[in-house]
Protein backbone atom coordinates (compact mmCIF):
# COMPACT_ATOMS: atom_id res chain seq x y z
CA UNK A 1 0.00 0.00 0.00
CA UNK A 2 1.10 3.81 -1.04
CA UNK A 3 2.56 5.51 1.64
CA UNK A 4 0.20 8.25 1.08
CA UNK A 5 -3.10 6.19 1.02
CA UNK A 6 -1.09 4.91 5.14
CA UNK A 7 -1.11 8.65 6.11
CA UNK A 8 -4.52 9.64 4.91
CA UNK A 9 -5.30 6.34 7.61
CA UNK A 10 -3.85 8.35 9.88
CA UNK A 11 -4.74 11.83 9.05
CA UNK A 12 -8.20 11.79 7.55
CA UNK A 13 -8.96 15.67 6.90
CA UNK A 14 -6.14 15.45 4.68
CA UNK A 15 -7.48 13.71 1.78
CA UNK A 16 -10.16 15.90 1.28
CA UNK A 17 -8.05 18.78 2.46
CA UNK A 18 -7.69 22.19 0.09
CA UNK A 19 -6.59 25.29 1.11
CA UNK A 20 -8.45 28.74 -0.03
CA UNK A 21 -6.31 31.35 2.56
CA UNK A 22 -3.21 32.97 3.79
CA UNK A 23 -1.55 31.09 6.65
CA UNK A 24 0.75 32.71 9.02
CA UNK A 25 2.82 32.93 12.47
CA UNK A 26 0.23 33.73 15.49
CA UNK A 27 -2.85 31.81 14.33
CA UNK A 28 -4.60 29.96 17.00
CA UNK A 29 -7.10 26.95 16.74
CA UNK A 30 -7.60 27.49 13.43
CA UNK A 31 -8.76 24.17 11.19
CA UNK A 32 -6.59 24.96 8.66
CA UNK A 33 -3.90 25.31 10.67
CA UNK A 34 -4.28 21.41 12.01
CA UNK A 35 -4.57 20.59 7.87
CA UNK A 36 -1.35 22.04 7.54
CA UNK A 37 0.02 20.09 10.03
CA UNK A 38 -1.26 17.00 9.22
CA UNK A 39 -0.13 17.49 5.79
CA UNK A 40 3.28 18.46 6.98
CA UNK A 41 3.54 15.74 8.88
CA UNK A 42 3.02 13.15 5.63
CA UNK A 43 5.91 15.05 4.12
CA UNK A 44 8.36 14.24 6.79
CA UNK A 45 9.22 18.27 7.56
CA UNK A 46 6.89 18.21 11.08
CA UNK A 47 7.20 16.23 13.90
CA UNK A 48 5.22 18.36 16.40
CA UNK A 49 1.50 17.93 17.83
CA UNK A 50 -1.62 18.77 15.66
CA UNK A 51 -2.60 21.55 17.69
CA UNK A 52 -4.23 24.23 15.35
CA UNK A 53 -2.04 26.57 16.68
CA UNK A 54 0.83 28.50 14.06
CA UNK A 55 4.04 29.04 16.19
CA UNK A 56 7.90 28.42 15.72
CA UNK A 57 7.77 24.64 15.14
CA UNK A 58 4.88 25.27 11.81
CA UNK A 59 6.78 28.25 10.64
CA UNK A 60 10.19 25.69 10.56
CA UNK A 61 8.45 23.06 8.84
CA UNK A 62 6.68 25.69 6.37
CA UNK A 63 10.34 26.43 5.65
CA UNK A 64 11.52 23.45 4.99
CA UNK A 65 8.53 22.47 2.59
CA UNK A 66 9.18 25.67 1.31
CA UNK A 67 13.08 25.02 0.73
CA UNK A 68 12.00 21.38 -0.66
CA UNK A 69 10.10 22.48 -3.16
CA UNK A 70 11.95 25.60 -4.59
CA UNK A 71 9.91 28.03 -3.33
CA UNK A 72 11.09 30.96 -1.23
CA UNK A 73 11.20 30.26 1.87
CA UNK A 74 9.62 32.74 4.21
CA UNK A 75 7.55 30.74 6.47
CA UNK A 76 4.58 32.49 5.76
CA UNK A 77 1.96 29.71 3.71
CA UNK A 78 0.84 32.28 0.87
CA UNK A 79 -0.18 31.52 -2.61
CA UNK A 80 2.88 30.07 -3.86
CA UNK A 81 2.72 27.39 -0.73
CA UNK A 82 -1.07 26.71 -1.00
CA UNK A 83 -0.54 25.94 -4.89
CA UNK A 84 2.18 23.65 -4.39
CA UNK A 85 0.35 21.97 -1.57
CA UNK A 86 -2.80 21.46 -3.03
CA UNK A 87 -1.38 20.11 -6.13
CA UNK A 88 0.13 17.41 -3.82
CA UNK A 89 -3.24 16.91 -2.24
CA UNK A 90 -5.74 16.62 -5.69
CA UNK A 91 -2.86 13.79 -6.59
CA UNK A 92 -4.18 10.64 -4.97
CA UNK A 93 -2.83 7.43 -5.27
CA UNK A 94 -4.60 3.68 -4.96
CA UNK A 95 -2.70 0.52 -3.62
CA UNK A 96 -1.51 -0.31 -7.58
CA UNK A 97 0.17 2.50 -7.91
CA UNK A 98 -2.22 3.89 -10.63
CA UNK A 99 -2.46 7.97 -10.30
CA UNK A 100 -6.06 9.50 -9.80
CA UNK A 101 -6.35 13.23 -10.67
CA UNK A 102 -10.02 15.31 -9.49
CA UNK A 103 -9.51 16.77 -12.84
CA UNK A 104 -7.00 16.41 -16.16
CA UNK A 105 -4.45 19.08 -15.67
CA UNK A 106 -3.38 20.58 -19.42
CA UNK A 107 0.24 20.37 -19.78
CA UNK A 108 1.96 23.31 -19.17
CA UNK A 109 2.95 25.61 -21.75
CA UNK A 110 5.62 28.23 -22.05
CA UNK A 111 3.01 31.27 -20.66
CA UNK A 112 2.37 28.89 -17.67
CA UNK A 113 5.99 29.06 -16.93
CA UNK A 114 6.65 32.51 -17.76
CA UNK A 115 3.86 33.90 -15.86
CA UNK A 116 5.01 31.29 -12.73
CA UNK A 117 8.34 33.13 -13.00
CA UNK A 118 6.76 36.94 -13.45
CA UNK A 119 4.39 36.15 -10.08
CA UNK A 120 7.68 35.07 -8.41
CA UNK A 121 9.35 37.81 -9.53
CA UNK A 122 7.32 40.18 -8.14
CA UNK A 123 6.81 38.69 -5.08
CA UNK A 124 10.93 39.10 -4.48
CA UNK A 125 10.78 42.61 -5.82
CA UNK A 126 7.65 43.50 -2.81
CA UNK A 127 9.60 42.02 -0.63
CA UNK A 128 12.96 43.70 -1.87
CA UNK A 129 10.91 46.94 -1.31
CA UNK A 130 10.07 46.28 2.02
CA UNK A 131 13.47 45.80 3.11
CA UNK A 132 14.77 48.44 1.34
CA UNK A 133 12.05 50.67 3.36
CA UNK A 134 13.00 49.09 6.50
CA UNK A 135 16.53 49.77 5.78
CA UNK A 136 15.44 53.54 5.30
CA UNK A 137 14.19 54.06 8.80
CA UNK A 138 17.15 51.79 9.85
CA UNK A 139 19.67 54.87 8.83
CA UNK A 140 17.06 57.44 10.04
CA UNK A 141 17.20 56.19 13.50
CA UNK A 142 20.96 55.27 13.45
CA UNK A 143 21.50 58.87 12.47
CA UNK A 144 18.89 60.00 15.58
CA UNK A 145 21.00 57.98 17.89
CA UNK A 146 24.35 59.48 16.54
CA UNK A 147 22.91 63.09 17.12
CA UNK A 148 22.37 61.75 21.26
CA UNK A 149 25.30 60.30 21.75
CA UNK A 150 26.86 63.32 20.67
CA UNK A 151 24.73 65.15 22.74
CA UNK A 152 25.85 62.96 25.57
CA UNK A 153 29.25 62.93 24.67
CA UNK A 154 29.24 66.99 25.11
CA UNK A 155 26.98 67.45 28.37
CA UNK A 156 29.67 64.71 30.08
CA UNK A 157 32.38 66.97 29.00
CA UNK A 158 30.49 69.80 30.44
CA UNK A 159 30.03 68.26 33.78
CA UNK A 160 33.32 66.99 33.63
CA UNK A 161 34.53 70.60 33.34
CA UNK A 162 32.18 71.74 35.88
CA UNK A 163 32.90 69.07 38.01
CA UNK A 164 37.13 69.49 38.34
CA UNK A 165 37.03 72.89 37.90
CA UNK A 166 39.27 73.87 40.79
CA UNK A 167 40.36 77.78 39.89
CA UNK A 168 39.56 80.08 43.12
CA UNK A 169 36.72 82.37 42.40
CA UNK A 170 37.50 85.88 41.64
CA UNK A 171 37.55 88.41 44.21
CA UNK A 172 33.63 89.05 44.14
CA UNK A 173 32.13 86.43 46.31
CA UNK A 174 29.12 84.42 45.07
CA UNK A 175 25.89 85.80 46.63
CA UNK A 176 23.95 82.95 48.20
CA UNK A 177 21.40 83.06 45.45
CA UNK A 178 24.27 82.27 42.68
CA UNK A 179 25.24 79.65 44.22
CA UNK A 180 22.15 78.02 44.81
CA UNK A 181 21.34 78.49 40.56
CA UNK A 182 24.55 77.04 40.38
CA UNK A 183 23.55 73.64 42.12
CA UNK A 184 20.41 73.72 40.53
CA UNK A 185 21.54 73.37 37.07
CA UNK A 186 24.23 70.98 38.25
CA UNK A 187 21.59 68.71 39.27
CA UNK A 188 19.33 69.34 36.08
CA UNK A 189 22.57 68.31 34.11
CA UNK A 190 22.89 64.87 35.95
CA UNK A 191 19.75 64.64 35.27
CA UNK A 192 19.32 65.31 31.73
CA UNK A 193 22.63 62.46 31.38
CA UNK A 194 20.74 60.04 32.60
CA UNK A 195 17.71 60.70 31.04
CA UNK A 196 19.94 60.96 27.31
CA UNK A 197 21.33 57.78 28.33
CA UNK A 198 17.47 55.77 28.58
CA UNK A 199 17.18 57.71 25.34
CA UNK A 200 19.89 56.28 23.74
CA UNK A 201 19.24 52.71 25.20
CA UNK A 202 15.47 52.91 23.66
CA UNK A 203 16.56 54.37 20.44
CA UNK A 204 18.85 51.52 20.49
CA UNK A 205 15.80 49.20 20.77
CA UNK A 206 13.32 50.66 18.27
CA UNK A 207 16.18 51.25 15.95
CA UNK A 208 16.37 47.64 14.78
CA UNK A 209 13.03 47.51 13.94
CA UNK A 210 11.00 44.60 12.64
CA UNK A 211 13.54 42.36 14.19
CA UNK A 212 13.75 43.28 17.92
CA UNK A 213 9.60 43.45 17.77
CA UNK A 214 9.31 40.10 16.20
CA UNK A 215 11.92 38.57 18.52
CA UNK A 216 9.76 40.18 21.46
CA UNK A 217 6.62 38.98 20.17
CA UNK A 218 7.84 35.80 19.35
CA UNK A 219 9.25 35.05 23.67
CA UNK A 220 6.37 36.25 24.88
CA UNK A 221 3.98 34.78 22.65
CA UNK A 222 6.15 31.18 23.98
CA UNK A 223 7.08 32.15 27.70
CA UNK A 224 4.68 31.54 30.19
CA UNK A 225 7.04 33.73 32.40
CA UNK A 226 9.16 36.79 31.91
CA UNK A 227 11.71 36.24 29.49
CA UNK A 228 14.38 38.86 28.01
CA UNK A 229 15.51 38.82 24.29
CA UNK A 230 19.59 39.03 24.67
CA UNK A 231 19.49 42.62 23.51
CA UNK A 232 17.77 43.71 26.41
CA UNK A 233 21.49 43.87 27.97
CA UNK A 234 20.81 46.73 30.39
CA UNK A 235 18.49 47.22 33.37
CA UNK A 236 16.53 49.92 31.85
CA UNK A 237 16.02 48.05 28.53
CA UNK A 238 14.63 45.11 30.21
CA UNK A 239 12.60 47.76 31.79
CA UNK A 240 11.63 48.38 28.62
CA UNK A 241 10.81 45.36 27.38
CA UNK A 242 8.77 44.51 30.84
CA UNK A 243 6.38 47.45 30.16
CA UNK A 244 5.95 46.21 26.31
CA UNK A 245 4.62 43.13 27.74
CA UNK A 246 2.66 44.60 30.15
CA UNK A 247 1.06 46.19 26.84
CA UNK A 248 0.48 43.35 25.50
CA UNK A 249 -1.72 41.55 28.12
CA UNK A 250 -4.04 43.81 27.15
CA UNK A 251 -4.27 43.30 23.63
CA UNK A 252 -6.48 39.86 22.53
CA UNK A 253 -3.81 37.18 21.57
CA UNK A 254 -5.64 36.62 18.19
CA UNK A 255 -4.92 40.29 17.21
CA UNK A 256 -1.26 40.81 18.88
CA UNK A 257 1.27 41.90 16.01
CA UNK A 258 4.57 42.96 15.78
CA UNK A 259 3.44 46.53 15.09
CA UNK A 260 2.12 46.68 18.84
CA UNK A 261 5.66 46.36 19.71
CA UNK A 262 7.14 49.02 17.90
CA UNK A 263 4.19 50.93 19.16
CA UNK A 264 4.63 50.67 22.41
CA UNK A 265 8.19 51.38 22.47
CA UNK A 266 7.86 54.63 20.53
CA UNK A 267 5.50 55.54 23.41
CA UNK A 268 8.20 55.14 25.72
CA UNK A 269 10.62 57.42 23.59
CA UNK A 270 7.72 59.58 23.46
CA UNK A 271 7.50 59.64 27.20
CA UNK A 272 11.81 60.21 27.39
CA UNK A 273 11.24 63.17 25.38
CA UNK A 274 8.12 64.62 27.64
CA UNK A 275 10.26 63.92 30.58
CA UNK A 276 13.04 66.18 29.58
CA UNK A 277 10.97 69.50 28.83
CA UNK A 278 9.50 68.74 32.22
CA UNK A 279 12.64 68.72 33.50
CA UNK A 280 13.85 72.32 31.90
CA UNK A 281 10.60 73.68 33.32
CA UNK A 282 11.13 72.31 36.66
CA UNK A 283 14.68 73.93 36.59
CA UNK A 284 13.08 77.23 35.52
CA UNK A 285 10.99 77.45 38.19
CA UNK A 286 13.10 76.50 40.85
CA UNK A 287 15.50 79.37 39.80
CA UNK A 288 12.43 81.69 39.63
CA UNK A 289 11.56 80.75 43.23
CA UNK A 290 14.86 81.73 44.95
CA UNK A 291 15.01 84.09 47.29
Amino acid sequence: MKKYIILSLLFPLIASASFDHDLFYGLRQDPQVTELQEFLTTQGVYTGPITGNFFSLTQKAVKDFQTANLIFSTGYFGPLTRAKTNSLLSAVTDESGASISPAITPPKTTDDLVAKLTEQITILQQQLAELQKQQAVLMEQNQKLGAIQTQVTEQQQTLTQIQTNTIPPPPITPTQRQLQEEAIRKDYMLKVIALNQQLMEAEQLTGSGDTNSKEILRIYGNSSSIEFPTFADTAFKKQLVTKVYIYLDTINPVARSSGHVIESLRNELLTLNNQRTLLDQERQKAILELP
